[in-house]
């Protein structure tokens, strides 16, 4: 009897609410969809950047130096233990002529960390470049891009051009955000994009990037536990092998700045002695030019004197 009440009871209170019903149902619905679709994206987003990431063979570590990569520190790099392959490279930080927007040129990769192209080709020769997928708006191939780079200390630059013609679009396997790229010393201090340039594009004597990927990393799963503690591993090896570097690199900087200056020396001292013996050869021939005036008119003289008793 108590439970043909209750039911009846059921009954009328979800007959007289079949609105409210209806939409608990639905909302119920919704929710299970929404966390049976966050379930499923994950995995696939994962699976697809695995694709990308593993077609472009990206970097597992990638070095970075502001006074750039000697011989010497790629000699260590190259004595690193697993390391698979490692590559070196060249980039600058240059402002996009006409704005405050910084943009960073790399140097064409061969082999690690490459680019997938959208639109257009990669650049084969100087002068051209292919430019970071989201300044199509801005850009299209054919155009022409400035860009203006500040000058070294010397007054000397990087780059062998400022004026690129558009030959591209790519995608960086090194870039996973476009929202926030880094922090530049061009423009406005911060990063809005990138491009790529074949490395002749660039009058450096040292590289300014490695990259290097490792055999034990191969086949790992970029998000798991074991990926990431073999990454680590090897990038603290990395920071103790190279520990010494900064000051060894600033050193061999001076040393080459002072041998700079002693030869300018050198030549400011020569110039001088060749400039005082110039001045001699003139006050030399000064002299001459004296010595011979007072002989002319000496010879003058006596021919007047001469003509003088042959009158009389």
């Amino acid at each position: 009897m108590v439970k043909r009440m209750l039911w009846k009871d059921i009954r009328q209170t979800l007959s007289k609410s079949k609105g409210r019903v209806v939409s608990i149902v639905c909302l119920m619905a919704l929710g299970s969809f929404a966390l049976v679709g966050l379930k499923v994206t994950g995995p696939d987003m994962q699976a697809t950047a695995a694709d990308f990431y593993g077609r472009n063979n990206l970097a597992d570590i990638t070095v970075v130096s502001n006074y750039g990569i000697s011989k010497d520190d790629e000699r260590i790099i190259g004595k690193a233990d697993g390391i698979k392959e490692v590559e070196y490279g060249y980039f600058k930080d240059v402002v996009i002529s006409g704005t405050d927007r910084s943009m960073r040129i790399y140097s064409k990769p061969d082999a690690v960390s490459t680019y997938d192209v959208t639109e257009g080709r990669l650049p084969k020769r100087t002068g051209e470049i292919a430019l970071d997928m989201k300044e199509r708006d801005r850009f299209a191939v054919g155009s022409t891009l400035n860009v203006t780079e500040k000058t070294d200390i010397a007054g000397g630059t990087v780059l062998r051009h400022h004026k690129f013609t558009v030959v591209g679009f790519v995608r960086a396997s090194e870039t996973l955000s476009c929202l926030n790229m880094g922090q530049s010393t061009a423009g406005g201090g911060e990063l809005k994009g990138y491009a790529v340039a074949v490395p002749g594009e660039f009058d450096s004597d040292v590289k300014m990037i490695a990259r290097a990927t490792y055999e034990d990393t191969e086949g790992l799963d970029y998000w798991s536990a074991e990926y990431r503690d073999a990454v680590q591993k090897h990038k603290d090896q990395l920071v103790t092998l190279l520990a010494n570097q900064p000051k060894a690199r600033e050193a061999t900087i001076r040393s080459q700045q002072r041998k700079k200056i002693d030869e300018a020396k050198d030549k400011v001292k020569t110039s001088k002695q060749q400039l005082a013996d110039a001045q001699r050869q003139l006050d030399d021939a000064k002299q001459q030019i004296d010595n011979a005036k007072d002989q002319l008119s000496e010879g003058s003289a006596e021919a007047v004197e001469e003509g003088s008793a042959a009158a009389a």
